[in-house]
């Protein structure tokens, strides 16, 4: 985990030392209600997956495939995070969505310090059902973003909600599930 994300939290004292396996996530904050609950409560980070909406008015949206709608745009969502000092991981499903959603992340992004986190599956991995979002194009866009985000590419998996998966890793709120962490 990136030092800075660490020393946000310990700064302003929703931390003490130095143990980075304290910081508490809530993931899959998609909609609303789900984003009311982590703004209210005790987690740290709040990781939401990111994608374009299936219909006009075609803009980024808080949905993980295959839900193509949601109740709540990235515009919305981002306003409502910015009010409080939770950092952010963004989950990108679709490079159709980067673009648009940077574009949004701007006034977040200038925010000395805030923990700015940016994912896609870049690879297939083991299993991988889905397909990866095009690596060089993602990286080609997101590398232009200030020195304090952090790149967390990951890769596609078998895992299907819902369903018993061999192997399935258990997800707690604390649980981090980026393997490389690129730091610009």
């Amino acid at each position: 985990m990136c030092d800075r994300t660490l020393q946000y939290f310990r700064c302003r004292g929703l931390l003490t030392g130095s143990d980075a396996s304290l910081i508490e996530w809530s993931h899959g904050v998609n909609s609303r209600d789900a984003l009311a609950q982590a703004l209210s409560g005790p987690c740290h980070m709040i990781e939401a997956d990111v994608t374009i909406r299936g219909h006009d008015p075609k803009e980024p949206i808080m949905a993980h495939p295959p839900d193509t709608d949601s109740d709540i745009t990235l515009k919305k969502w981002l306003e409502n995070v910015k009010t409080n000092n939770k950092g952010i991981k963004l989950d990108f499903k679709s490079l159709e969505a980067v673009s648009p959603s940077l574009a949004l992340l701007e006034a977040m992004l200038a925010e000395p310090g805030r923990p700015v986190w940016i994912n896609a599956d870049i690879l297939t991995g083991p299993g991988g059902q889905n397909r990866p979002v095009d690596a060089q194009a993602f990286l080609s866009v997101v590398t232009a973003l200030p020195a304090q985000t952090v790149l967390s590419l990951g890769w596609t998996t078998g895992w299907t909600a819902g369903t018993n998966n061999s192997g399935e890793i258990s997800r707690t709120p604390t649980s981090v599930f980026t393997w490389t962490h690129l730091y610009f």
